[in-house]
């Protein structure tokens, strides 16, 4: 049976840029959410799903005017890498382990 989740409703006109299954069955996506009419407010978005489908976590992560993430790289010890773009430039962001309840 498939799952199918929706992004928060707060999380307006979001979209999901790549998914990457994680070692531990489930995975993780990014993209970008909240953006403005003319394309310029953007939030880097880092989304967690479990196996079974249902959300882990998710974070939003904001700098700057324009962001996005746009590929995620889970590891094999639960952290992961995130490569988005902020104001223009492209960053790379280190991202910790979340343990579940």
């Amino acid at each position: 049976m498939h799952k199918i989740r929706v992004l928060d409703s707060a999380f307006d006109r979001s979209m999901l840029n790549d998914i990457q299954p994680t070692s531990d069955g489930g995975f993780k996506a990014t993209g970008k959410v909240n953006e403005d009419w003319h394309g310029t407010v953007a939030r880097q978005l880092e989304w967690s799903i479990q196996e079974d489908g249902d959300t882990d976590w998710t974070k939003v992560i904001n700098r700057g005017n324009y962001n996005s993430g746009d590929f995620v790289q889970p590891l094999q010890n639960g952290e992961g890498l995130l490569i988005g773009t902020s104001d223009g430039l492209y960053k790379l962001i280190k991202l910790g382990t979340v343990k579940r309840d």
